[in-house]
């Protein structure tokens, strides 16, 4: 007696569709991206892609979601390590952590959502509501706004370099610069009295 193939969950499903749509955008642009391509290059059928995605714009959000889905995640995964995941500055450390840990930003997912919003400009919506909400934790972490730039655009620099392929820093230059985001973090918050420190449990 035959059995019958093991069925993936749908959320794996899905995942697997994000990623084979992003290497699809990443090999031959976003002009390739149709319903029928991305269900050849995730070796499934359209009805079965159609299931997840209805249509090609619920794809490319689709696409963006992933990725701030994924930065959330990795963000979560980074802060639940910290002594004090809920105290003053621990966003900004799990961040530095997951930025150069897991190379947020990286990623294939990351490459082709950026690829897409630049092709569709009407997805910009949601990739900036996707973006005020981090803004919204970061400003409640007691950290100073200038501090808290510098942090996020030498990251988002390294992640920039990776994708366009531009040398980065060396693996030490690459861990002196961790260590000083994490002082900065450190400096910017031993002056501010306890009862100024804003804590949120995000």
């Amino acid at each position: 007696m035959s059995q019958e193939p093991e069925k993936k969950p749908p959320s794996l499903t899905r995942e697997h569709i994000l990623q084979a749509a992003g290497r699809l955008v990443l090999t031959e642009g976003v002009s390739a991206l149709t319903l029928e391509a991305a269900a050849k290059a995730a070796g499934i059928s359209k009805g079965g892609l159609l299931y997840h995605f209805p249509s090609k714009e619920a794809l490319m959000l689709g696409m963006i979601d992933a990725r701030h889905e994924w930065i959330k995640a990795q963000h979560k995964a980074e802060r639940d390590k910290l002594p004090d995941p809920t105290g003053p500055g621990s966003w900004h450390r799990a961040f530095i952590n997951a930025g150069f840990n897991n190379c947020m930003g990286c990623d294939d997912v990351t490459a082709s959502m950026l690829a897409v919003v630049a092709q569709e400009p009407s997805y910009q919506t949601r990739l900036l509501e996707g973006m005020a909400e981090l803004n919204r934790l970061r400003d409640q972490d007691g950290v100073p706004r200038a501090v808290s730039n510098l942090i996020h655009t030498s990251i988002d620099g390294i992640k920039l370099h990776k994708i366009l392929g531009i040398p980065t820093p060396s693996p030490q230059e690459i861990s002196d610069l961790k260590s000083l985001l994490h002082k900065l973090v450190d400096d910017s918050i031993s002056n501010i009295p306890e009862s100024n420190n804003p804590r949120e449990s995000a």
